[in-house]
């Protein structure tokens, strides 16, 4: 191993620890302040609603140079509107209820025994994910509520949407005292690869491969940590006139 090498693993190594030392922190804050986390997030994306759309404007004529498909740069283009939704459903999520050690009826029960579940944080999630610069946002404001700890990789594609997002998020996080180590944002065509990421054990719990089919199957094939599979297709609406 080479020195420049080694250097980039011992910085993963220290970065995964400290985002898993987050995760326990933000398991143990109550629902209230979570939700105020995630309100707060939400209010940092509407202070950087220009410079997000600006950064996105960079990346997509960056993309465009490199001749990315078409597909990609449709997935790339943030919309005030897309962008105003993103906000809208962090909004959404600071509102609903705390669903951390919510107890559960389970779906079997055994005989002589009472059995439930109760809902309870997996620690550490990675999010890989190809455009789409909203969705690392909609990520972190699933993962503050659930009490889990993040970390983005995004496509070289949007690394300018996805940094100015992820320090909108970072600051939200900081100014209502949660430890914005908790969300990580690990910097496209540079640093760790998708393979040194999804073979961080024992920090990492969860990885969801979010791309085309090619993404997915080389995180499936390379990752030591469950992977949850994510799916795009069309969706349709029959509308009746009865």
């Amino acid at each position: 191993m080479n020195t420049d090498s080694g250097s980039k693993a011992s910085k993963l190594h220290d970065l995964m620890a400290s985002v898993h030392h987050a995760s326990w922190t933000l398991a143990n804050t109550k629902g209230e302040e979570r939700s105020r986390g995630i309100e707060a997030m939400a209010q940092g994306m509407r202070n950087s609603f220009d410079d997000i759309l600006e950064a996105n404007t960079l990346d997509l004529e960056t993309s465009r140079d490199m001749a990315v498909p078409d597909l990609i740069l449709d997935w790339l283009k943030l919309t005030p509107e897309r962008l105003q939704m993103a906000i809208a459903i962090l909004e959404r999520i600071g509102k609903s209820s705390d669903p951390i050690r919510r107890v559960m009826n389970a779906s079997y029960q055994t005989d002589q025994s009472q059995t439930y579940c109760q809902l309870m944080p997996l620690g550490v999630i990675a999010l890989i994910y190809e455009a789409f610069p909203e969705l690392g946002a909609i990520a972190a404001g699933f993962c503050v509520k659930t009490g889990n700890s993040l970390i983005l990789k995004g496509s070289s594609e949007a690394s300018q949407s996805n940094q100015v997002i992820a320090q909108a998020l970072q600051n939200a996080l900081d100014e209502v005292g949660l430890p914005t180590g908790c969300l990580e944002l690990l910097p496209s065509g540079q640093g760790a690869s998708i393979r040194d990421l999804v073979t961080q054990n024992p920090y990492l719990n969860l990885v969801i491969p979010h791309g085309r089919p090619t993404l997915l199957k080389q995180v499936i094939q390379q990752s030591t940590a469950p992977v949850l599979q994510s799916a795009i297709g069309n969706c349709y609406l029959y509308w009746s006139a009865n």
